[in-house]
């Protein structure tokens, strides 16, 4: 199912549209809800879900006039296989189910200088059926074009125990950190 709602102005300034989805699928996976809105205001474009069942938040923003892509993905104890399934992958899916990930992870882009930067703070929580004993994985990471900087990772759990950090520079092909 998908119901559509919206406005489109002639100036297209305030124009948006709401997507509705639920089990929609291709024959190969299934999404169960989603609800997106796609809206322009002031030279700015944007699509994002709206969820008030599942903890995701996803956000994308072009601004016409600086060539800036925002991009944004925020979930807490966010289950994957709540949202997509699929009947042909329903083994492979069945070992994602306890799967879960925190993460607020953010890449702008600016398409007029060809620059970018990113940055993650993401846990994913590996059930038994993908990490044997099951394992946490912390990450914190930032960078730009010219560098990448991976401040903490650690893998914990019955069977792992791994720290590490180092910045990467990409130029220099230099890595310095802790391993």
């Amino acid at each position: 199912n998908a119901k559509l709602s919206g406005a489109i102005f002639p100036s297209g300034d305030g124009s948006y549209v709401t997507v509705k989805l639920s089990n929609i699928t291709n024959g190969l996976y299934n999404v169960r809800k989603l609800n997106l809105l796609a809206d322009y205001q002031n030279k700015v474009a944007g699509i994002h879900i709206i969820q008030s069942e599942n903890p995701i938040s996803f956000g994308a923003d072009f601004h016409f006039d600086t060539k800036d892509l925002n991009v944004q993905l925020k979930t807490k104890d966010f289950y994957p296989v709540q949202v997509l399934n699929s009947s042909a992958y329903k083994n492979k899916l069945k070992k994602l189910q306890d799967l879960i990930l925190n993460t607020d992870s953010i890449v702008k882009i600016n398409f007029q200088d060809m620059t970018y930067d990113y940055i993650s703070d993401t846990v994913i929580k590996l059930p038994a059926s993908l990490f044997p004993g099951t394992a946490e994985i912390d990450f914190s990471l930032y960078g730009d074009e010219t560098h990448l900087e991976l401040s903490k990772f650690n893998a914990q759990g019955q069977n792992i125990l791994a720290n590490m950090n180092f910045d990467y520079i990409f130029k220099d092909y230099r890595l310095s950190g802790l391993f």
